[in-house]
């Protein structure tokens, strides 16, 4: 059985039910996780999705604008227990997480940083390849933490 955050305890112990947890547990992970994969700069690009290489020419584009040496690839993770928790990217040397589309659930902002590490939340990769709209959104984004 899945461990439970903390907001899942509270909740449950405000209906009244009653939870045993193990006391190391609950809390401390409750953040978005990120499985890194390639690459070694600053910048982290990151979606729900494998990277498939389906948008290859719009993602060459972007990695042009950051600087190629300067972009590492990762996916989010579904589960507390795997990746890395966005307080632990700066000490990997991210200072700035691009994640295309919203960031999974939790208590952290798009927008803020976090422990030295600024999370910009852009359109998917699909919405900016087809909308005009998308495409702005994502240059602005990028532009906030160049």
């Amino acid at each position: 059985m899945p461990s439970l955050n903390q907001r899942q305890v509270d909740r449950l112990s405000a209906m009244g039910i009653d939870v045993w947890v193990s006391r190391g547990g609950v809390g401390v992970a409750d953040e978005p996780r990120v499985r890194l994969s390639s690459g070694e700069g600053s910048w982290l690009l990151v979606q729900r999705q494998p990277w498939r290489g389906q948008f290859e020419s719009l993602l060459t584009d972007i990695t042009a604008t950051i600087g190629l040496a300067e972009c590492r690839f990762g996916q989010w993770a579904n589960s507390q227990d795997a990746g890395v928790g966005l307080s632990e990217l700066a000490s990997r040397g991210i200072r700035c997480v691009v994640s295309f589309g919203p960031l999974p659930p939790s208590e952290r902002e798009a927008g803020s940083s976090i422990s030295g590490t600024r999370v910009i939340e852009v359109p998917t990769m699909q919405a900016i390849y087809d909308e005009p709209a998308a495409r702005l959104a994502l240059w602005q984004g990028l532009r906030s933490g160049l």
